[in-house]
């Protein structure tokens, strides 16, 4: 949170700005979600689209990261049959 801070203090936008102005960096990320209430509310998150961080402010925001792997959330997945109620490790119920 420190760093989306700082990088918004030098911008001089909102904190939530440069958060949805890097998850709009994000090639698989499509459209956030974002609720307003507000005309300015939606007014200040569509803003990020306008700003782009730069290279060393994605690799401010994302250096704390430590990507770790998945468990029980990958294939493989079965669909169930219809009367029938399965989990993911594919014990029945």
């Amino acid at each position: 949170m420190e760093v989306v801070a700082a990088i918004a203090e030098q911008r001089g936008i909102k904190p939530a700005q440069v958060e949805l102005a890097w998850l709009s960096s994000k090639p698989a990320l499509t459209a956030p979600i974002v609720g307003a209430s507000k005309l300015h509310h939606l007014e200040e998150a569509v803003a990020p689209l306008e700003i782009v961080l730069t290279a060393e402010e994605i690799e401010q925001l994302e250096a704390p990261y430590w990507p770790e792997p998945t468990l029980d959330i990958t294939p493989p997945f079965r669909y169930p049959r219809a009367g029938k109620v399965h989990d993911r490790d594919g014990k029945k119920g």
